[in-house]
């Protein structure tokens, strides 16, 4: 088309677009690669959970709250009373641009629960890996 305005232009597929338990495995693999030294070779244990705050379920804020307190509590569960696990870390992984002011403030909430928990869990939050490619032109709904 030779710089015709009309030709197509080409939408890079996002991490995001995937299905979520493919993009929960790209992302998980990943993240864990930053922290070789980990249970059981040391007594640090890490679990990653990525939520796409622009897909339809979690859009609703209660409902990602809810769905990652109960990840933190399965994973303070699993590891309760396991005398070789010192240290736990839930590292949350979030789509680029999605961290706003109330997802922040139910993140926190999230992240004091754990730290005063039995076993007390460190909650890490990040935004990464880019973001859905079909959000944020206005066009949605």
């Amino acid at each position: 088309m030779n710089g015709d305005a009309s030709a197509p232009v080409e939408v890079k597929e996002s991490l995001w677009d995937k299905a979520p338990f493919e993009y929960g495995k790209v992302i998980t693999e990943k993240e864990l690669e930053k922290y070789p030294n980990r249970y059981p070779a040391s007594g640090d244990i890490y679990e990653v959970r990525s939520i796409n705050l622009d897909c339809d379920t979690y859009k609703d804020i209660k409902k990602a709250k809810s769905s990652l307190r109960s990840s933190i509590n399965k994973f303070g569960s699993k590891t309760k009373g396991v005398a070789e696990i010192t240290s736990r870390t839930f590292i949350i992984v979030i789509p680029e641009g999605t961290l706003t002011d109330e997802v922040k403030a139910m993140l926190e909430e999230l992240k004091s629960e754990a730290a005063s928990g039995t076993p007390p869990i460190n909650v890490v939050y990040k935004e990464g890996y880019g973001r859905q490619s079909n959000v944020g032109d206005g066009s949605e709904e």
